[in-house]
């Protein structure tokens, strides 16, 4: 499995983490992802391509804010 940390913003409790890491998680190749509240991050371990603009818009339309990712 390879790592990506996604940046999350407009995220303020537990309601929001559970939420964008149901959004991630159902996206193809997503195998798992965690949020940081504090850190404002969720940690995401994928294989194969990942389609950052999927991942944008499905956090995007949820009200949250994409800020970007980062391959570990």
């Amino acid at each position: 499995l390879n790592k990506m940390i996604v940046k999350v913003n407009q995220m303020s409790c537990n309601h929001c983490k559970n939420r964008v890491e149901e959004i991630l998680k159902n996206i193809s190749g997503i195998e798992n992802a965690e949020v940081n509240l504090d850190e404002k991050i969720a940690e995401v371990d994928y294989f194969g391509a990942i389609d950052e603009n999927e991942i944008k818009e499905k956090i995007n339309d949820a009200g949250y804010e994409f800020v970007g990712i980062e391959y570990k």
